[in-house]
């Protein structure tokens, strides 16, 4: 969210679009061991403009994540910030398996290059009632759901007393001049409610919807940035 309220001044150079990369699984294709497994370490990525650490997972022995098949993902918690793709991008691997050690694995990630691409960086909050449910989020060209929040991974509910979700992938990249969907399931009763948020990216500022899922009023807001490199 860096440039967010950025204006250009007279004289400036006027900012840029480039590509970018979503990350959209990473998967273990393959063990020694088999399945199931629980897996732990790091998956992190790397890209040209510092060429720091944007962690994907990262999890110690102790909150080990089980896979029950090569066709689970790991539960990704990143990146925190959009992964510019000027030259060379990459992702580092350090999983480990519990009670195993080192053993191989042949893994798979799977992402989408996002051309022109702009930082849509994510806050929702529960303003009436109570949350329990799936937020995903996906693209008009990428239509490959990124999970933003799942209460049953998070292991609580958000509500009166507690209004903020904490989103697991809070940040999406999206090509400037396509739209960014954001489906909304809440479990109420019993049943599963249903609703789907659309924005039109922008290069700074933001937006916010308030939105009905069910009898829960929801506040989604969308902060805008361009993508620094």
């Amino acid at each position: 969210m860096r440039y967010t309220n950025r204006v250009c001044k007279p004289g400036e150079r006027p900012y840029e679009l480039c590509e970018a990369l979503n990350i959209l699984s990473v998967k273990i294709a393959s063990s020694d061991v088999g399945f199931p497994i629980s897996v732990y370490g790091t998956v992190i990525a790397r890209n040209s403009i510092d060429k720091k650490c944007v962690y994907l997972f990262r999890r110690d022995r102790d909150h080990c994540q089980r896979i029950n098949s090569e066709d689970q993902s790991l539960i990704l918690t990143g990146p925190k910030r959009g992964l510019a793709l000027i030259d060379d991008a990459y992702v580092e691997i350090d999983l480990k398996i519990k009670s195993q050690g080192e053993q191989d694995k042949e893994l798979k990630v799977t992402y989408g290059v996002v051309k022109d691409a702009v930082e849509a960086t994510f806050a929702i909050e529960v303003l009436q009632g109570y949350y329990y449910g799936e937020i995903t989020a996906w693209t008009t060209s990428i239509q490959n759901t990124l999970v933003l929040h799942d209460s049953k991974v998070a292991g609580a509910r958000a509500g009166d007393g507690n209004r903020a979700i904490q989103l697991s992938r809070p940040v999406v990249a999206v090509y400037v001049k396509e739209k960014l969907y954001v489906k909304i399931a809440a479990q109420t009763h019993g049943k599963i409610k249903h609703r789907t948020v659309v924005f039109i990216p922008k290069v700074n500022g933001e937006d916010k919807r308030e939105v009905y899922v069910g009898a829960t009023l929801m506040l989604v807001k969308v902060t805008w940035s361009i993508i620094d490199f």
